[in-house]
């Protein structure tokens, strides 16, 4: 199984590669044979044809939480963005440069066993990540090998791991399903104002909202005045949700009032700045 991006389309030049970590789900005493795994960028301009992003997080945490932990498009759709991006024009090049190349997704393969197996993965799959985070394309192909699992993992993926990436099954002539992975930023947002005026003896109670994020952070930190106090057991107390994380004093006093910052992983931090009046 073979992992491929292209890049630089309007070149003739064999792409340069970029090695990745590749695991397989479930491990066996006896692997295949290893395998060359390697990147490129195809399409600088890929993200350009996302309009809603933030509708498109939601559509993939809901199907994450359904079922198949992946967004998928039909493939007349696959037709339509192979055309938008110029794909075809790429993959035409790479045929020249590879004789034994497809210049199609193909769905049906013939192992070296000489059982004939399919993708059980749909071409193309669109997978968002968020950046700093560990982006995961699943590529599931039967009848191979024991193993029918093969996720490409990119580690503290960042925007120039966007693109499109092939997998392959390296047959006569190859066979092949494409990803087109999508990377966006996630950031915090505290509700209401930047700046807060509460009476003193009241409750101050500030939540911190994490957009654009396709996983719950792995931890929420508050600042007041540059220092920690999500264990600042002085009358403060945090609560953590899914996506939200609630800062409550019960109390307001003024040496409460000052500035308040959010910090997720791998989220832009907020901050607000509170008065305490008497």
């Amino acid at each position: 199984m073979v992992y491929t991006t292209f890049e630089n389309y309007g070149s003739t030049e064999i792409p340069t590669t970029t090695e990745y970590t590749l695991s397989v789900h479930p491990t066996y005493p006896k692997l295949p044979k290893p395998l060359r795994l390697s990147s490129s960028t195809l399409d600088n301009d890929y993200n350009d044809d996302v309009n809603n992003i933030d509708n498109i997080i939601e559509e993939q945490v809901n199907e994450l939480n359904r079922r198949h932990n992946k967004n998928r498009i039909t493939s007349k759709e696959l037709a339509e963005e192979l055309d938008k991006t110029s794909l075809s024009k790429s993959l035409n090049k790479v045929k020249k440069m590879y004789r034994d190349s497809t210049a199609s997704a193909v769905n049906k393969l013939s192992g070296k066993s000489g059982k004939s197996g399919i993708f059980l993965t749909e071409n193309c799959t669109t997978v968002i990540a968020q950046i700093g985070t560990t982006a995961i394309l699943h590529c599931e192909v039967s009848d191979i090998t024991e193993n029918t699992d093969w996720a490409l993992h990119i580690r503290f993926a960042t925007s120039a791991d966007g693109g499109y990436y092939e997998c392959q099954v390296p047959t006569h002539p190859p066979t092949s399903i494409f990803f087109k992975l999508v990377l966006v930023a996630a950031y915090a947002e505290i509700v209401g104002e930047s700046e807060k005026i509460i009476h003193e003896g009241s409750m101050l109670r500030l939540v911190c909202v994490v957009k654009r994020s396709t996983e719950p952070p792995s931890y929420v930190f508050w600042y007041f005045e540059n220092r920690m106090i999500n264990y600042d057991l002085n009358g403060v107390s945090v609560h953590n949700g899914r996506q939200t994380s609630e800062l409550v004093i019960g109390k307001a006093e003024p040496r409460h009032a000052g500035n308040y910052t959010c910090v997720p992983a791998n989220a832009k931090a907020a901050s607000v700045t509170v008065h305490v009046v008497q």
